[in-house]
């Protein structure tokens, strides 16, 4: 027989790890592979899924694109009011519109009227005399004795001939989907219908309807909505147009079913379904009170266009580590193999390393040589700059011997270094009274005692923070010189403490140049001062015959004048009144520039500033033809804050929009942001800004274009003092505008909700009130202002006694005891201040309301102190009726 070999255990043992490895890499390829096919099936789920999204959004956006052409319509049917609504107006209208570019997929646009049984015959009547041709029938899809709803106008009308006459509530769904929308206020869709158009086709589709009310203000109550209803703006949305172009963007089956009580009605079907995978997706969307069902199936055309890896590239991967990790098996085993060859050297490898030691040794020693070289010669170095330094440097040893005393110490103090150094301390040429009385101060700062010596300059300096303070040095001649000295303590190799190092700075020249500095503040302090007064004495010469001028139009326009006197008049208060605000915007503009501008912070009524703002600017609009709206999001009314400067900042900037409008309109909203600051917006349909022209748009005196200021006027100065206020108020402005295409500036105002009862205000009355038997003593120096002052008092009735000067009305008010004084300020002989002050002393509860042609903020403060209240010339009949009625004169 044959004896059999023996086995190599060796050769075993070196096999056993490649054997472990090989099965351990079979089991996680296959886990691998396994987690790989997953990954690549929610790869292509996630695609389809963001593709669904995709095109569920451009649905969306399709259709809201259709509603704000209707929601178009329904704002020109209010623009125009609902009497004027007729063939030529909304032909007009959809003649400037280009349907096809601006609502791709839309078969048109029209008006849908609301027709009562009762006057459907005169509707009839009017609706075929309201057309060119004079035709107009009647078509029903049901018979109803129900109200009608009647397609009164469409447009293009060509092709949408056959849809004039028809009344949509004659078929349950369309009249439906109608009330809904009218109940609802919203935007709806019908279900899928059949279309019939010009070319007798029939079509998929369906109608998206807009309710139109008959007032824009639009009741909170469904019923009362349904009796308010106009009609409906609906447009004819034809299903194939729109989704087509939606479609052919994608190479999936796609399939749009509408849902309605459980029961699903497929209206779109595109592409093929693939034979040869199965991914699908299924979404349902709300679209303007219908549910729309979405189902996408990914085709092969889809999923290559993933560019996914090989579904076998796990497989691939984990052969390729398996034998990796095999071979490096393999380097381990050579790798132990060689060590032991590597002992064997070490051996060897020990007698070369005494000898590199030896080696090591003599360069190091030569090292050592060098090193002291170049710690010489940085000893060389630092003596060199501590000679050179314009700074005095002064060290001691911990007893206050001087150790060191550099050339700048010997120039600044006089004293030799070779006379000083380890003979004196700094004491020599320090203050003793200062020295004395910081002693003092650190003892009670430290709460130690602290002795007059070495020990005051030193206490409070470290290594690292260094002890800064003002000293005077005395010179060897005996001269005073203010120096900054840092003291700072110097550590050995331990970090022990072994001296101090001082160095001074000659102050002379700073303190020569902060006593100049001074001096030029108190100079710039007095322009500033000069510069007041004198936009003071301005404002009071400019006012005074403005108050003349504005008063007696004021009182002629009271007086019976014939039509073209009374444009002339009206003429002449606007332009008075804008040669107000002119100097109203300069007068603000020079103290924000100088600060003294300051704001009221006081209970206010939002609701009522924004109703005076609309009635104060609607004829300003309706002259130029524009619309003019505002929209109040905010429930709070009563807000703190400065009522007048808040409606100087919305006033510039409606006015604003209104002057570079000439089509469309301006759209005012109030909104509450999240962060409960109210935020206006003021959006207009005009001439727009460019990018350029807004980054200069709130600088002083500046317009978007030169040709701004030629064509529609202004100083430049209502957005720089706008922006101004809004910063006073913390609040911000920015601005979004393209040129040609409208701006839109939004204002936030960080402003605090007042609690306010409302049964304790006081509204103020439009008349006079009647002061039968009074006595209003009227001081004022200038005649033409006592005529204007004295006629529009008339209406009040009471008996008007004019003071020229001070003297004057303090006499007066003694033979008289007037029941309400006006004082004009600055008078001869005597001021209103003085007068007030005297008549106040005689009876403090004397009414004194102060005249005045001052608008500065901190005048009117010494008012509000002095007087009983105060009346800015030029009078305005308003703020004097308004200042009457808060005084209690009128017996009840």
């Amino acid at each position: 027989m044959t004896q059999a070999r023996p086995v190599n255990k060796g050769l075993l043992i070196s096999l056993l790890p490649h054997v472990i490895l090989l099965v351990a890499g079979i089991i996680l390829t296959y886990f691998a592979h396994i987690k790989h096919q997953e990954a690549i099936n929610n790869k292509i789920n996630n695609a389809l899924e963001n593709r669904l999204s995709s095109l569920s959004t451009g649905i969306n956006s399709r259709l809201d694109l259709y509603q704000y052409g209707l929601f178009g319509l329904k704002g020109f049917v209010h623009g125009i009011g609902a009497n004027n609504l007729n063939y030529q107006a909304i032909s007009n209208y959809s003649g400037s519109r280009n349907y096809a570019k601006e609502f791709p997929g839309a078969n048109g646009i029209g008006f849908i009227k609301k027709v009562a049984v009762e006057q459907l015959n005169q509707f009839l009547t009017d609706a075929k005399n309201d057309r060119p041709d004079q035709t107009f029938n009647l078509n029903t899809l049901v018979a109803t004795s129900d109200e009608h709803f009647i397609i009164q106008y469409i447009f293009p009308e060509q092709k949408n001939i056959q849809a004039i006459g028809l009344d949509i509530g004659s078929e349950s769904m369309r009249k439906q989907a109608a009330l809904n929308a009218a109940i609802n206020n919203t935007a709806q869709l019908t279900a899928p219908l059949t279309l019939v158009q010009a070319d007798k086709l029939s079509h998929q589709g369906f109608l998206i309807l807009v309710p139109i009310y008959k007032t824009i203000t639009i009741s909170d109550n469904k019923k009362q909505r349904l009796n308010e209803l106009l009609g409906w703006a609906y447009s004819p949305l034809l299903i194939d147009k729109i989704l087509d172009s939606l479609a052919h963007l994608d190479e999936n089956q796609l399939t749009i079913s509408d849902i309605n009580n459980n029961t699903e009605t497929d209206f779109f079907s595109y592409g093929i379904k693939s034979e040869t995978n199965h991914y699908q997706l299924t979404k349902i969307i709300k679209l303007m009170g219908r549910t729309w069902k979405i189902t996408i199936n990914a085709s092969d055309a889809f999923i290559y266009n993933l560019h996914l890896p090989n579904r076998y590239q796990a497989i691939v991967n984990g052969s390729f580590a398996t034998i990796g990790c095999m071979f490096i098996a393999f380097l381990m085993q050579l790798f132990i193999f060689r060590r032991s060859q590597r002992i064997k050297r070490k051996a060897l490898q020990a007698k070369k390393n005494k000898l590199a030691l030896q080696q090591a040794n003599l360069k190091l020693e030569s090292e050592v040589k060098q090193r002291t070289q170049e710690i010489a010669d940085m000893s060389m170095l630092q003596r060199s700059i501590v000679n050179s330094t314009s700074y005095s440097i002064i060290a001691t040893d911990l007893q206050g011997v001087i150790t060191l005393f550099n050339p700048a110490a010997e120039k600044l103090l006089g004293y030799k270094a070779d006379d000083i150094i380890s003979i004196q301390s700094p004491s020599i040429f320090h203050l003793k009274e200062e020295v004395v009385n910081k002693a003092t101060l650190l003892t009670k700062e430290l709460n130690h005692p602290v002795t007059p010596g070495i020990e005051v300059l030193t206490i409070k300096a470290t290594s690292t923070t260094p002890d800064i303070n003002q000293w005077t040095y005395v010179t060897q001649n005996g001269q005073h010189i203010q120096v900054n000295l840092s003291v700072t303590s110097l550590l050995n190799n331990e970090g022990d403490t072994v001296g101090y190092l001082g160095i001074a700075y000659d102050l002379t020249e700073q303190i020569d140049h902060e006593q100049a500095l001074g001096h030029a503040k108190e100079l710039a302090e007095q322009a500033s001062q000069a510069k007041s007064e004198f936009l003071a004495n301005m404002s009071h010469e400019i006012r005074t015959p403005m108050n003349g001028i504005l008063g007696t139009l004021q009182l002629l326009q009271e007086q019976p004048l014939n039509e073209k006197s009374k444009e002339y008049l009206k003429k002449s208060l606007y332009s008075t009144r804008a040669l107000t605000t002119i100097i109203n915007d300069i007068l603000d503009f020079s103290k924000i520039e100088a600060g003294k501008l300051s704001l009221e912070h006081k209970p206010f009524d939002l609701f009522e500033l924004i109703h005076h703002l609309e009635s104060d600017l609607a004829l300003q609009a309706h002259d130029k033809n524009i619309y003019f709206k505002f929209e109040i999001n905010i429930k709070h009314k009563f807000w703190i804050g400065d009522p007048v400067r808040l409606r100087q900042i919305f006033l510039n900037l409606i006015s604003n929009a209104i002057k570079f409008t000439s089509q469309g309109g301006v759209t005012i909203s109030f909104n509450l942001t999240d962060e409960k600051r109210i935020c206006c917006k003021v959006s207009d349909t005009g001439i727009g800004i460019s990018e350029q022209a807004i980054e200069r748009l709130f600088k002083r005196f500046e317009q978007a274009e030169k040709s701004t200021t030629r064509e529609y006027g202004g100083t430049g100065l209502g957005l720089p003092i706008t922006k101004s206020l809004i910063s006073l108020m913390h609040g911000e402005i920015k601005v979004l505008s393209q040129l040609g295409s409208g701006s839109q500036f939004y204002v936030y105002l960080p402003l605090e909700q007042a609690k306010v009862d409302e049964s304790e205000l006081k509204t103020s009355s439009a008349e006079f009130p009647d002061l039968s038997e009074k006595i209003i003593l009227l001081a004022e120096d200038n005649k033409i202002n006592q005529l204007v002052a004295s006629t529009m008092l008339e209406p009040t009735k009471a008996t008007v006694v004019i003071a020229n000067n001070g003297l004057e009305a303090i006499a007066l008010y003694k033979s008289h005891k007037p029941d309400i004084i006006f004082m004009d300020i600055q008078m001869p002989k005597m001021d209103g201040l003085e007068a007030c002050k005297q008549i106040k002393v005689l009876d403090s509860e004397q009414v004194v309301i102060a005249l005045t042609a001052n608008v500065f903020t901190e005048q009117k403060e010494i008012y509000k102190q002095l007087f009983d209240g105060y009346v800015s010339k030029p009078i305005e009949k308003h703020e004097l009726i308004a200042i009457l009625s808060t005084l209690d004169l009128v017996d009840s």
